[in-house]
Order: C-alpha cells, then structure tokens, then sequence
C-alpha cells in the first residue's frame, strides 16, 4: 500500500508539474494491472467541489474531473493526484 503512495510523490521523468496531463499517465504506470479504489467519506460535487475519500486506511481530498456527484459511501477508482488531491471517477466510468 504504501509503496504505491510513495511512488507518486517520487521524482518523475514524466513531468514535473502536478497540474500536468501526464500526472494521470503515471499513476496508471504506477498501478499496473491492478485498479486502487476508494470510498467517498464526503460529497464530491465534480470538479468545482472537493470531497474526501477513505483510500488506503487514510482519509484523502479528492476530486472528480467529471460534472458528477458522489456520494458517501460510493465507491470510485483513484486515477490520478495533484498535489495531495486525488483525482477519482465513478467505478462505471473508464
């Protein structure tokens, strides 16, 4: 679990700016085959209002890049992080 945590914040030969597209690019190299999922602890109201999740025994802020509510306790798929912030999408979505 850690590993996975540790790995983002890692120096990248990707790119160096958290706000860049290829963020999401290297978390899906970092999880491989394997999908990360949350549950949402707060309402996430898309991308103009973070929530929280519970990801990996810890609270997380997150946020979705999409015009979609989520609501405590659904679950979502970690596809991404700025900064602290994880980027997560309904399980539906790919």
């Amino acid at each position: 679990m850690f590993h996975f945590i540790s790995h983002l914040f890692s120096v990248s030969p990707y790119c160096s700016n958290p706000n860049c597209h290829r963020t999401k690019l290297r978390v899906r190299e970092e999880l491989g085959d394997h999908e990360e999922i949350a549950i949402v602890d707060e309402t996430i109201l898309g991308p103009s209002k973070k929530g929280r999740v519970r990801f990996q025994g810890t609270w997380w802020p997150a946020r979705c890049e999409t015009e979609i509510v989520l609501e405590p306790g659904q679950k979502v798929r970690v596809i991404g992080i700025q900064r602290i912030t994880l980027i997560v999408e309904p399980l539906w979505m790919m």
